[in-house]
C-alpha cells in the first residue's frame, strides 16, 4: 500500500518577480455540479502558500493575480477532507478553466505557453491517470470497509500503473528537451527513476532549460545524493528549529536517535507522528531522541502541524543552507522515511514504521 509522499529533495524555491505596476491577469472558472458558496482556494504550488480564496456562484469563480514568470499554481475546490485539486501554470496571460465536479483534474485549461506544454503532457498521461484514479477510488472503499485482502490486490494494481506513467513522462521529457515542463516533471520523478536515468534526462535538457530553477534542483540532487546503508556513519548536519536556533546532529552522540523525515501536508507522516509521540514518551528518559526534519517551505504549515501533532522532541527544518539539503544527502525520496542511529552515530535500521519502531526500541531498551 502506497501511503508515502514525494519528498521535495532539493529545497530551491522557484520565486520569480511579479509585475506590480501592470494590470493583473484573470483566472476564471466555469465548473458544474457544485452548490453555490463552495470554497475555491488559490495556492502557490512551490511555496504551498494560500494566495487567495473565493466561492463558486452560478457555476463560476474568478481570481485576479499578479503577472509573473511561469509559476505552478493550483486550485482546491471544496472544504471536505479530500478537496479536488487542479495544477496549472500562472504566466502573463489570462487563464480559463472549464470542468465538472468529480473530474476537476481533467478540466480544460487555456493559458500561456507553459500551460500548453502541461496540457500536452497531461493528454499523453491521461489514460493511465484515469486507470489509476479508478483503482484508487476502489482502494479507498476497500480501506473504509477494512477489506484488507482487496486492499492488497488493488495496491498491487496501483504499483503496476505508476511505473508505466513515469515511463511515459520520461519519454516526453526526452523528446521535449526545450520545454520548461520537462524540467518541472523530471524534478517530480526523482523518487521514481534510477539516478542514472535522471542524469541522462537532465543532460539531454537544452542549455536554456538547464538555467531554470527546476533543472538546478535536479543538478543539486545529482551532486549531493548518495546511497545510505545500514552500518554507515550518519552524515552530520546543522539545521534551524522553530525558534531559529541551529541544532547539530553531532550533539546527540551517546543517544539512540531517530531521524524522521516528514512534511505537514503528508497524511501518512501526520499519522506516524502519533506513534512517535507514544514511543518518545516511553523512552525519552532512557537515552532515546527523535529529530524530525521537515521539508515544509511554509513556516505556518510547519508550526501548525507541530502544535496539532504534539511534537515535543527536536524539530528542524531542512533548508537550502550550506548544511541543508539533508534529505538529498540522505537520499530521501519518499516520506515518511527514517533512520535509527546508535549512540556512536551509526545507522542500525531504516524505515521503522508504527509497531516496528516500538518492537525495535523494546529490543534496545
Amino acid at each position: 500500500m502506497r501511503y508515502k509522499f514525494v519528498y521535495p529533495i532539493i529545497l530551491l524555491l522557484t520565486i520569480y518577480s511579479c509585475d506590480f505596476e501592470k494590470e493583473k491577469i484573470n483566472i476564471s472558472g466555469k465548473v458544474t455540479g457544485y452548490s453555490d458558496s463552495t470554497i475555491v482556494i488559490l495556492r502557490n504550488f512551490d511555496t504551498q502558500a494560500i494566495v487567495d480564496t473565493t466561492f463558486i456562484i452560478n457555476n463560476k469563480f474568478s481570481f485576479a493575480a499578479l503577472k509573473c514568470e511561469p509559476t505552478p499554481y493550483g486550485i482546491l475546490i471544496g472544504n471536505s477532507n479530500r478537496p479536488e485539486f487542479l495544477l496549472f501554470f500562472l504566466e502573463n496571460v489570462d487563464i480559463s478553466i472549464t470542468g465538472e465536479k468529480g473530474r476537476i483534474k481533467y478540466s480544460t485549461l487555456d493559458g500561456g505557453e507553459i500551460q500548453g506544454q502541461l496540457n500536452s503532457l497531461n493528454k499523453i498521461l491521461q489514460p493511465l491517470t484515469v486507470r489509476f484514479d479508478s483503482v484508487n477510488a476502489e482502494l479507498i472503499k476497500a480501506l473504509e470497509a477494512k477489506d484488507m485482502e482487496k486492499v492488497e490486490l488493488l495496491s498491487k494494481q496501483e504499483d503496476t500503473i505508476i511505473p508505466e506513467r513515469i515511463a511515459l513522462g520520461a519519454k516526453y521529457i526526452k523528446e521535449n528537451p526545450n520545454n520548461l515542463i520537462s524540467a518541472f516533471t523530471l524534478k517530480g520523478y526523482i523518487a521514481g527513476l534510477p539516478k542514472s536515468e535522471i542524469k541522462l534526462l537532465y543532460e539531454n535538457l537544452s542549455p536554456k532549460i538547464k538555467k531554470s530553477e527546476y533543472a538546478k534542483s535536479i543538478f543539486k540532487f545529482l551532486e549531493l545524493s548518495a546511497d545510505v546503508n545500514i552500518g554507515d556513519t550518519a552524515k552530520d548536519f546543522e539545521l534551524p528549529n522553530l525558534n531559529g536556533n541551529i541544532i547539530s546532529l553531532k550533539n546527540f552522540r551517546g543517544k539512540y536517535v531517530l531521524l524522521e523525515f516528514w512534511e505537514a501536508g503528508c497524511r501518512a507522516c501526520r499519522t506516524e507522528n502519533k506513534y512517535l509521540f507514544a514511543e518518545y514518551k516511553l523512552y525519552k528518559d532512557k537515552g532515546f531522541e527523535i529529530i524530525s526534519i521537515t521539508s515544509d517551505k511554509n513556516r505556518k504549515n510547519w508550526e501548525s502541524a507541530t502544535k496539532q501533532d504534539s511534537i515535543i522532541w527536536t524539530n528542524l527544518q531542512d533548508s537550502k543552507t550550506k548544511d541543508g539539503h539533508v534529505g538529498a544527502r540522505y537520499n530521501v525520496k519518499l516520506i515518511p522515511s527514517n533512520f535509527l542511529l546508535d549512540p556512536n552515530g551509526r545507522i542500525i535500521a531504516t524505515n521503522l514504521r508504527g509497531e516496528k519502531l516500538g518492537e525495535k526500541l523494546k529490543e534496545l531498551f
